[in-house]
């Protein structure tokens, strides 16, 4: 089983809706959205866990799980071992994945693209395509959520991103893209 939850319009949460929704999270999830600068991140923080409660509720009848964190940072949920999530946040939209395996999703906004950033994450293969490619900034962007996807699924983190090549990644990615964001999700 995959189930993804996705929210596209932070613009309609207002800042009223928002401080109400902040009770229902807890206090470490708070704090994080908290040290967020920009309101539309400490919105979209808030709403990729309001994702994770209602899919839980809706899929499990799980009502406010208790999370842990395994020693690289990878939350998982305590009590229920066999139910796997992950989620992220842009700009623009934010995601939520279950899944019955290990799963990692990622979404990024689709940025102006710099060879200076590709050089550093991307690839032989990548960069071979990036010179190819049209619209450099779109593919850059698919490249970057497919490596943190599979990453955050695998636990190792971000700053392992130069060393995942998506070319020859053989587990089961799935890309989807907005104009204005592009997402992915491993399992």
């Amino acid at each position: 089983m995959l189930k993804i939850y996705l929210f596209e319009n932070p613009e309609m949460i207002s800042d009223e809706l928002l401080n109400r929704s902040m009770a229902l999270l807890p206090i470490e999830r708070r704090k994080k959205a908290n040290r967020y600068k920009h309101s539309i991140d400490k919105k979209m923080c808030v709403i990729s866990y309001l994702l994770l409660l209602y899919g839980l509720k809706e899929n499990y009848g799980i009502i406010f799980p208790k999370i842990s964190y395994e020693s690289n940072g990878k939350p998982y949920l305590t009590d229920y071992p066999d139910i796997f999530f992950n989620i992220s946040h842009c700009r623009y939209a934010c995601v939520c994945a279950l899944s019955d395996r290990i799963v990692g999703i990622d979404i990024q906004d689709i940025r102006p693209f710099s060879w200076d950033i590709a050089r550093r994450v991307c690839s032989k293969n990548e960069l071979k395509m990036l010179e190819n490619a049209d619209d450099k900034s779109e593919l850059f962007t698919k490249f970057w959520t497919i490596k943190e996807s599979y990453l955050k699924m695998t636990g190792e983190g971000i700053s392992k991103i130069s060393f995942v090549d998506t070319t020859t990644l053989d587990n089961h990615i799935d890309v989807w893209k907005n104009y204005r964001y592009i997402a992915a999700v491993s399992v």
